[in-house]
């Protein structure tokens, strides 16, 4: 009886322990969702078996917390969104992985700091209430949040054309409306060569008629290269677009001597090549840039934990 009992326990851990992968992409109505609620500020696709320590420029503590960084370090991909301050939740993540449910849910039943929750969707969850730190995880996909970690179904609509856009990303990510981050960075360019006001005078717009972006970063040799995408309302407004950022380009210097973190740099790097246009896009191609540059480029949507630009 006893060898039998044996034999159904490590059955059922093994179980736990399964391989089998899934797909935080879902299908509904020709267009396809992920696992997040809608009403982000930016939403990223994480190839995290590759991002590796590059991890730690997304500003969430509750990678820090020794449960959630265990099942972090198992996940392979995973969906990350950051909200405004008058959300429930400040941040959502949904990752694809091979966990050991058993043993990590037996770890946290004995712990004294996670208690079991109810989601809005009806769905359990364990929460820590000091650091706000939600968790919830099957065989092959984990949440974490510092509110519900679920989202209602089917989840937020994924643009048309990102999967596509992240083939073979580290890191690629979308801002729905991309117009406040993308011109707040204009501001401060203009502010640091000095010709804000000179163009404010010969009545030269510094706002960008910005609708969504997307950003694709690649692995390059031991560097990174980064595509973006910038969408305007309309073709004529594209072209008004392609003016505005080409008159920019005529005023950068060289970045020779200037901080990885400075604007002059990091729009150095942003019009390495010149913008190309199609029909309501553009699209800059950047030049190579290290990881400290990656947390430049994109703490221009989601400031990291003690970044510069953070502050």
């Amino acid at each position: 009886m006893k060898k039998t009992w044996l034999v159904a326990f490590a059955a059922l851990v093994l179980a736990a322990c399964s391989t089998s992968k899934a797909s935080l992409i879902s299908e509904a109505d020709g267009r396809e969702y992920a696992p997040l609620a809608p009403g982000a500020l930016v939403y990223m696709y994480a190839d995290v078996a590759r991002m590796g320590p590059l991890l730690d420029i997304l500003p969430i503590e509750a990678l820090g917390q020794k449960e959630v960084a265990d099942m972090i370090e198992r996940t392979d991909t995973a969906m990350v969104a950051f909200y405004p301050n008058n959300e429930k939740r400040s941040f959502m993540l949904a990752g694809a992985g091979t966990y050991p449910t058993f043993g990590a849910n037996m770890g946290l039943w004995f712990s004294s700091a996670w208690k079991k929750r109810h989601s809005e969707t009806g769905a359990s969850y364990w929460y820590a209430e000091k650091g706000r730190n939600a968790l919830s995880l099957s065989a092959n996909q984990v949440f974490v949040s510092d509110g519900d970690p679920f989202a209602p179904a089917p989840g937020v609509v994924i643009p048309e054309g990102f999967a596509v856009f992240r083939r073979d990303a580290v890191l690629a990510l979308w801002l729905d409306d991309a117009a406040a981050p993308v011109n707040q960075f204009l501001q401060v360019f203009m502010e640091s060569l000095g010709i804000r006001q000179v163009l404010e005078m010969l009545g030269v717009s510094l706002t960008l008629p910005v609708e969504q972006a997307m950003i694709s970063v690649q692995a390059v040799n031991e560097n990174y290269s980064a595509l973006i995408r910038i969408g305007a309302p309309s073709v004529s407004q594209t072209r008004g677009l392609l003016g505005i950022l080409s008159l920019i380009k005529r005023f950068l210097p060289g970045a020779d001597g200037a901080g990885l973190d400075s604007p002059l740099s990091l729009a150095a790097l942003l019009f390495a090549n010149d913008p190309q246009e199609d029909g309501l896009y553009l699209t800059l191609r950047t030049g190579e840039f290290d990881a400290q540059s990656l947390v430049a480029l994109v703490s221009m949507f989601a400031p990291p934990r003690n970044s510069p630009l953070s502050r």
